[in-house]
């Protein structure tokens, strides 16, 4: 069996949607999940809340930047990688990466190892944003080649 690019659009498709019945479950089950992942004594009672509004927060982002991605690999799918509605989805998924930043490192004064996924988030807003910049340039060379003879 051979891999094409075919393929790979459509395990991206199928990765997006399990990823967001991931997050979409994860919502749902919400104090159920916060028992599992935080021992009883490393976050107070009052800070729960709290605790819980970071994580519906940031999941609500997430799932927004799959939509995102989805509208990308859809794109993509139809043969229209560099073009300016990409560009578009690539900035605002690298603006929604750094808000997940400051979610988190704001969430970080009651909870200090938030500051290490803050860190990643904006780690990841910054890769995203390099990619932004990568398929501006090839949109100009592209336009470029466009108006060559």
């Amino acid at each position: 069996m051979e891999w094409t690019e075919k393929k790979s659009v459509k395990l991206s498709h199928w990765c997006i949607y399990i990823v967001g019945g991931m997050l979409l479950l994860t919502m749902i089950f919400m104090p159920k999940v916060i028992e599992m992942i935080v021992p009883l004594d490393a976050v107070s009672l009052k800070n729960q809340h709290w605790f819980m509004i970071t994580l519906e927060s940031c999941l609500a982002v997430g799932l927004v930047i799959l939509f995102l991605l989805q509208r990308l690999i859809k794109n993509i799918d139809n043969n229209e990688t560099f073009s300016e509605r990409n560009i578009e989805i690539l900035r605002l998924a690298s603006w929604l990466c750094f808000l997940e930043a400051l979610i988190l490192l704001l969430s970080a004064s009651y909870y200090f190892p938030w500051i290490v996924l803050a860190g990643v988030a904006g780690f990841v807003g910054l890769v995203v944003r390099v990619i932004k910049n990568v398929f501006c340039q090839a949109l100009l060379i592209k336009t470029e080649n466009d108006f060559t003879i």
